[in-house]
């Protein structure tokens, strides 16, 4: 089973030389000398080769180190076209190939759902924003020269300042917003002696429903409650 890992060095996906190495069967040094002889044009068509150095343990238990090549999907293809095309170098292609397949499908998915993730996270920020806004917009007293959002500005300089005062009150409390099929019509002016008069209206239309019969059991009943008060020692 080939042991051959893409992974994502730096948001470029490589393989580590040494896997290449045992893939193939041979000594790293001998897989490095073969990259070092074609450096040169492999750079020049598909960028520069990122190399590491790494420590590694001898078979003595000594600490030792040695240079890592990382290479990407064209390095590594170009340098296999150098090798002889053994069966074992045809294999190794054919594992590269698998190799940086697979990990572009898992980079696709992981990109796409981190997608989704932003786009949600977006969506619920928006939201909270929008009622931020709101909750300011409550917060902040209105001003003497406030439009509420939705006005066309000729249209509501042409409101009487009784209309403007209650669409003020509307969209703070309601939220309301005018509509473009809705044709605005101006709320009646009322005068303070006009107000006087409705009160009274109103007070005459109340007292007006009282029958003559319910006005005399009243006043019966008011006498009763008197004669019992002065019964008790109350004052005439």
């Amino acid at each position: 089973m080939s042991k051959l890992n893409v992974i994502d060095r730096e948001g470029l996906l490589v393989v580590d030389s040494r896997l290449i190495a045992e893939e193939l069967g041979i000594q790293h040094k001998n897989f490095l000398a073969s990259l070092d002889k074609y450096i040169e044009e492999i750079e020049e068509d598909w960028g520069t080769v990122a190399f590491e150095t790494r420590e590694f343990k001898t078979s003595q238990g000594n600490t030792s180190t040695e240079r890592v090549a990382f290479l990407t999907e064209p390095q590594a293809t170009l340098l296999m076209t150098y090798s002889r095309n053994t069966e074992q170098v045809r294999r190794c292609k054919r594992q590269l190939v698998k190799a940086f397949t697979k990990a572009k499908l898992a980079l696709s998915g992981a990109i796409e759902l981190r997608v989704v993730e932003l786009e949600q996270k977006l969506a619920v920020q928006t939201e909270a924003i929008a009622l931020l806004q709101s909750q300011v917009q409550n917060l902040l007293p209105i001003s003497s020269d406030f439009i509420p959002p939705g006005w066309d500005a000729d249209v509501w300089e042409k409101l009487p300042p009784q209309d403007k005062r209650h669409f003020r009150f509307m969209f703070r409390r309601r939220g309301f917003r005018p509509g473009n099929e809705v044709e605005i019509k101006a709320l009646p002016a009322i005068t303070s002696h006009q107000i006087r008069l409705i009160q009274r209206a109103e007070v005459e239309r109340v007292t007006g429903v009282v029958s003559e019969e319910e006005l005399q059991r009243f006043d019966a009943l008011k006498q009763q409650v008197l004669k019992q008060y002065r019964s008790w020692g109350g004052e005439s």
